[in-house]
Parts: structure tokens; sequence; C-alpha cells
């Protein structure tokens, strides 16, 4: 807890079936804060239960109260919804976000408050490596982070997840926010303030399966571009132009062919490519913009990004 003149951090850990391996973590975190104690900074925890089924709010019920913060969910809203959850209850001057599986190595958490108590509101963590990771999910990852940032109209730190130290101006900024499905990592990105970058070397999962497959990458992915970026509307735009070019050309060329030339022929093939060229086109204009008006569709409807229980429902 906070004691005076002491700055006080919250450990921001989002949780969804994460029996195997919570206790480990919750252990792993509290032996790296006292091995590398900071007499000035106070740390707490704030779990968040994104609708678990197995028995994590158990385990986690059995840290120490003092200190241990249990947020729970209604249902499993995601991943995004649940840091969220976490930043919106952080009573603290800061807060760090880390994964339940240990891929955040705790050493880390010393670095980032170094760098906190020189001043920067946010300290993110650059990945040198991913551990235990599949090759096409490292090239995935790899090509998101730099096409985003290609799309993005400011730059968003490549190869960095949401492990992080904020201060209370981000807190108090993302608070502020009302962002249907927000993507963190560009929302912190966007508001700016004093933000450094230190490297480290990302672990295998210590236990459990990701809660990432490639289905909820790919709508993570979504999420950051169409959160961020209005280019892939006006690229649709720019190809609408430059299929009105091909097809006037293509014009020009067929009148040639008609009145100069004794080549004339009825082209199936070249009638067909022309079809399937242009309804392609269309359909994935028409699904750029689907993507845009979803977002506004669920935006309006203003429902919360997540649900908490109450108190009495937890225990």
């Amino acid at each position: 807890m906070k004691t005076k003149n002491k700055k006080s951090v919250s450990i921001i850990i989002p949780c969804f079936n994460e029996e195997l391996v919570i206790a480990k973590t919750f252990q792993a975190i509290n032996d790296e804060l006292k091995k590398n104690k900071n007499p000035s900074i106070d740390f707490n925890f704030i779990f968040v239960d994104d609708g678990s089924i197995d028995s994590t709010v158990d385990i986690i019920k059995k840290f120490p109260k003092a200190d241990v913060q249990l947020i729970r969910l209604s249902r499993n809203f995601g991943h995004q919804s649940a840091v969220l959850a976490g930043i919106d209850h952080c009573p603290s001057d800061a807060a760090i976000i880390m994964d339940a599986d240990l891929q955040d190595p705790p050493s880390v958490i010393k670095k980032m408050i170094d760098k906190y108590q020189e001043g920067y509101d946010v300290v993110y963590a650059v990945r040198k490596s991913r551990r235990g990771e599949t090759y096409f999910k490292k090239m995935t990852a790899y090509l998101f982070y730099r096409c985003l940032n290609f799309l993005s109209d400011f730059k968003i730190p490549q190869d960095v997840g949401d492990f992080r130290l904020i201060s209370s101006n981000i807190i108090s900024e993302i608070k502020k926010s009302n962002e249907y499905e927000p993507y963190l990592r560009g929302i912190i990105s966007w508001v700016g303030f004093r933000q450094i970058g230190v490297e480290y070397e990302r672990d295998k999962r210590a236990a459990g399966e990701t809660k990432y497959p490639l289905k909820k990458m790919l709508a993570l992915a979504i999420s950051g571009i169409t959160s961020f970026s209005a280019k892939p509307l006006r690229c649709v735009s720019l190809l609408g132009l430059i299929t009105l070019c091909l097809a006037f050309l293509t014009l020009v060329y067929i009148l040639y062919m008609r009145f100069f030339t004794n080549s004339w022929l009825i082209g199936w093939t070249a009638i067909m490519f022309s079809v399937l060229f242009l309804g392609s086109i269309q359909l994935i204009a028409i699904g750029v913009i689907g993507e845009y008006i979803s977002k506004i569709h669920f935006q309006v409807k203003n429902r919360p990004n997540y649900i908490k229980l109450d108190d009495d429902d937890i225990s």
C-alpha cells in the first residue's frame, strides 16, 4: 500500500484461465521486487480475471489481500478490455502492465522504474527476441508492426506489446477515452508525453496455451489499423482511380482494334478477366469500408468495453 512521501505503482495482470501459472507469476514478481527493493516505491497488484472458467480466481483469492486487488469481469471480454479495466481501477501513481504467463520477465520491472524516476511517462519493453514462438508468428508480428506504422499517421513503437509502465498522466488520459475495442498500444503512443523503450528478451510461456491464436491476432491487427489510420480508405479511392484509368486504356485499345485493324475478335477471356478483376476490387473496397462502418456502428451504441462484477458477486 502507498505510504507517505512514496510513489505507488500497480502491477496490472489480466488473466484468462491461467491456473497453471498464475501462482508462479505472482511469486516470481514478488521475488524480483524483494531482490531489487526500491525504498521510494510501494507496489501493489491488480489482477483482472477476464471470465476464467478454471480455478484462476480461487488461486488469486489466496494471495495476501493487503496488496492485491481482484477485479472480475462478467464474461470474457478480451485482453485489451481486461487491461483497460485494470487501468480504470488503478489507484496508483503509475502502472505496469504484464501478461500472466511469465513471457514478460519480472527483471525488466527495475529498468522501467529507473526510467520512470528519470521523468518518463511511458516506458515500453522492446522485444529483442521471442523465445518459444513459431517462425510464422514471428514473421506475421514483424509484418504487422511495420504495416501498422506505414498506415498510421503517427509513430507506434515496433516490436512492442502491452508490457510497459505508464504514469498517472497516461492513466488519466486513457480514462477519458471512450473508444469501443480500444487498441491501447496505439492510444498510449498517440497520447504523447515523454516515452522511451527498454530492450528485453521475451521468454517462452511458462505453462498453458497462448490466449492469442491467429484469429485473435488478426482481429487485433484490424482493430489497430482501423483505429489509427484512414489510409486504407484512401487506398480504396486510389485503387478506384487506377482501375478507371485501366478501363479507359482498355476502351481505347478495343476501339483501335475495331476500327484500324483486322484483328477484331470477340474475347471471352478478356471479358471474364475484366469482370473478375473489377468484381474483386469492388468486394475489397466494400470490405474495407465495412470495417470502418462496423467500428462506427458499435461505437454509437456506447456499450461498455467490459462489465465488472460487484464485490458481492465475487465471494
